[in-house]
């Protein structure tokens, strides 16, 4: 949810500084999204062993 709220706020200033009268343009011209998601693997690891063995199911 904070990702979220960041990214309208971000999207809609950068608009009205480049004085956009649609939001809609702003992120597809000059926005640059990340090429690759930040490697997160270790976190979902952490929490697959933690969903497991609440499940019974402990290595």
């Amino acid at each position: 949810m904070a990702i979220l709220i960041k990214e309208e706020i971000i999207t809609k200033s950068a608009a009205a500084q480049l004085g956009h009268s649609s939001r809609e343009a702003t992120p597809t011209c000059y926005i640059a999204k990340p090429a690759q998601a930040p490697d997160v693997s270790e976190v979902l690891n952490r929490l697959g062993a933690l969903v497991s063995e609440r499940r019974g199911g402990g290595s």
